[in-house]
Formats: C-alpha cells, structure tokens, sequence
C-alpha cells in the first residue's frame, strides 16, 4: 500500500511540472476527446449557474477552466499538496479575478473529506477513485461524495471501463510492468459502478463512455436503442446520478 501511495505521488510530482508545457494533458487530443465523451457530457446535462460545485481530484485543473466560472463556488480537493498549492497560482494568469474569488483549493483525502452533509450542488469524480487499491476505500469515498451531496443534487463518477478488454488487459500490464502513469488503476464494469452509487441513494439518470460511435444524438429518440449494445465498451465510462 505505501509503495502505491509513493508511485502516485511520484506520478503527481511530474504531471505539475508539465501544465505550462506542450505534454500537459489538455494538450494531448486523445485525452480531451475521451473527457469530452465522458467527464464533459455528463456534466454539461447539469445546470451548474449558482450551484456549488466539488470536484473530487483535479491533478491538472482544466476542469476549472472550462466549468468554474458558470458556478457560484467551485471546490476542489486533491491529496497531493504540490497539485493544491501550486493550482489557484497557476489558474491567475488564466481566469478572472471574479471567478478566482469564488474558488478554493483544499488538500484533502476523499475517503474523509473536511465538509458537512449536504454542501455541495454537485459533486463529481473523473478517473479518480480507481487509483484508490482498496475496495473498502473506494466504496467509502463513492459513500463521501454522496455525503457531501444535497438531496436533490448531483454526483458525477466516471472510471476505466473492465468491459473493454484490449485496455483492461493494457492497463494490467503496464501495471504489472511497473509503468503505469499512477501506479495503480482498477477497472470498475459499469454494472459495478452503478450497483455502489446505488447504495448510497444515487439514482442513475445518465450513463456515458467514450466508445467512438457515441453518442448517436442525431438519432430519433425511437431509434437510440440501437446505440445501446455498444455504448457500455468504451475504455472510460460513468454515471450522472440524483441522490435521492
């Protein structure tokens, strides 16, 4: 478990040194194209004007600079302390002054975030928990944002995809190779992920991945099941779910 947790921070350690460099991931097509599939699909079905917003994990805050200043308050927590410290600096020369004041970086572990029930509108997760190595610790920070969350409000959580086969077997051997990025990524099937934020009273609304030929939007609603066979494949998945 230490030996996970170093890699991790070892891994942290080299992704802030690239945001002002042309390898930071926003750069990088393949990356944004997944996030936009996923991560952005599901969170643009919310309406985020005067919502409070948690984002559980940021690493490098692009997230912040595409969604922060449609908020009225956006936190995020990450337990690496450079990736805190360095974040509100790094985010002056790039949004206004109004949105930085309406933002705050905390470190935090998200198995036992520093909040009380019911903060936050929204609550979301992007290929975070996975790099978590116990099962219990995984759930427990799935039960953490649904604490945090209103009744009402919004949990987000996308995660590597286990029924895609060529990456789930890709990423075990980069890990058993000892060259995956983190250190450590489990693969959640979808049924999985649902099944757990169920548990915790989030009910599903929307289901993405990144798989290429979604979403087939240009489609009559009456013909959209056909979508339905191939959109639990993509390499990245999630839900938008409504604690409830």
């Amino acid at each position: 478990m230490k030996a996970d947790i170093e890699k991790v921070q070892a891994a942290y350690d080299i992704a802030v040194d690239k945001w002002d460099s042309t390898e930071a991931r926003r750069f990088q097509w393949y990356y944004t194209f997944s996030k936009m599939m996923t991560d952005y699909r599901l969170l643009m079905a919310v309406p985020l004007t005067d919502k409070s917003v948690l984002n559980v994990g940021f690493a490098e805050p692009m997230d912040e600079l595409i969604f922060a200043e449609r908020c009225k308050q956006w936190t995020a927590i990450d337990l690496h302390k450079e990736t805190v410290e360095k974040a509100q600096n790094w985010l002056t020369n790039k949004l206004a002054d109004s949105v930085l004041e309406r933002m705050d970086f905390i470190q935090c572990d998200a198995t036992a975030m520093l909040f009380d029930d019911e903060t936050f509108d929204v609550v979301f997760s992007f290929s975070v928990i996975d790099h978590i190595p116990s099962h219990q610790a995984r759930e427990k920070a799935i039960a953490e944002m649904a604490r945090v969350c209103k009744t009402g409000g919004h949990v987000i959580i996308t995660v590597p995809n286990r029924w895609n086969i060529p990456y789930a077997l890709w990423s075990k051997k980069q890990q058993k190779d000892n060259s995956a990025f983190f250190g450590y990524e489990y693969q959640f099937s979808p049924l999985e992920l649902k099944k757990l934020m169920k548990k915790y009273h989030l009910c599903e609304k929307q289901f993405a991945s990144n798989f290429m030929f979604t979403p087939l939007a240009w489609l009559p609603s009456w013909l959209q099941w056909i979508d339905a066979p191939f959109k639990y494949l993509g390499y990245r998945c999630g839900y938008l779910s409504e604690k409830i």
